[in-house]
């Protein structure tokens, strides 16, 4: 890959995956509140702690496949585990698109929709590697 394309790429994934990230990093100060809610009986907090992990994992899939992207020849997950992270990931930013959607659509929605577009196109970019039969 040519390295005006990697530079392209990787400015397509800080713009797209920015503010998940941003979103994910705030959702670790809310983890005592998530434990507490447990603690009170409430099931709020099983869907952030959910969501949480869920995010964590896709970021890992995410800069596993970034590096393998980039560099072909690195050693990286296993293609069955880039896609079940991202899949968890994806789930992540449903429920979270689920939850901020609840008061109607706005262009936050947008830009929360972000990662999910950039997740297909990263995948595509990735399928040589990522559909590989000897899993």
């Amino acid at each position: 890959m040519k390295p005006a394309l990697k530079i392209l790429l990787l400015a397509e994934v800080v713009i797209c995956f920015g503010p998940a990230f941003l979103i994910l990093v705030m959702g670790f100060v809310v983890i005592p509140v998530a434990f507490q809610s447990l603690v009170n009986g409430h099931t709020a907090g099983v869907y952030l702690l959910a969501m949480l992990l869920g995010g964590c994992f896709g970021m890992a899939a995410l800069i596993s496949l970034m590096i393998k992207i980039l560099e072909l020849d690195s050693r990286t997950l296993s293609p069955r585990k880039i896609l079940l992270f991202m899949s968890f990931g994806i789930l992540a930013l449903l429920g979270f698109l689920i939850m901020a959607g609840e008061g109607g659509v706005s262009w936050q929605l947008g830009i929360a929709s972000l990662p999910l577009v950039a997740s297909i196109h990263l995948i595509y970019m990735g399928r040589g590697y990522v559909f590989t039969k000897n899993c």
